[in-house]
């Protein structure tokens, strides 16, 4: 039932600083600097997959496994 129990600050902090740490570290590894490599992580469903993917496991392992 701690699922579905509402946000804390702490959470709130840790997913965004998830999000900064990881769109920072797959932008790094898969982008060579140019326009056209960026371009392209840019529009890849990874940016799709780091936005849900994140705050979803965060929020499972944090409140489910507990």
């Amino acid at each position: 039932m701690k699922l579905l129990t509402f946000p804390s600050n702490q959470d709130f902090f840790w997913v965004v600083l998830g999000w900064a740490v990881l769109y920072g570290a797959a932008r790094a590894v898969f982008t060579d600097g140019s326009e056209k490599s960026t371009q392209i992580f840019d529009d890849s469903p990874l940016q799709l997959g780091i936005l849900i993917g994140w705050p979803a496991l965060y929020w499972f392992i944090s409140h489910g496994v507990y």
